[in-house]
């Protein structure tokens, strides 16, 4: 699964038919701009709604464990972004 660091400052949450597919919202805006984007991936939803997600998925969010891109350790995604500014 490819996760967009960004989604944690972010994220938008499809809510058609309970979707549920998460966004980062600086992609989702870019996609929409470059026409590359018509439906939601998931659900093929072509006038998608979207949210914040609720406090429920940001917490499960937050606690996945992502490889950092340089170091290749593991961190939670809440702590990874910082962990990135300083990894060298």
């Amino acid at each position: 699964m490819f996760i967009v660091a960004d989604i944690v400052n972010t994220p938008v949450e499809c809510v058609n038919n309970d979707c549920g597919q998460l966004y980062c919202t600086w992609c989702l805006t870019n996609q929409f701009e470059s026409n590359n984007f018509t439906a939601c991936v998931v659900c093929k939803n072509t006038s998608c709604e979207f949210r914040q997600p609720s406090p429920l998925v940001l917490k499960i969010l937050m606690s996945y464990i992502i490889s950092c891109g340089t170091c290749n350790k593991g961190f939670p995604l809440k702590d990874l972004i910082k962990h990135e500014v300083i990894c060298t």
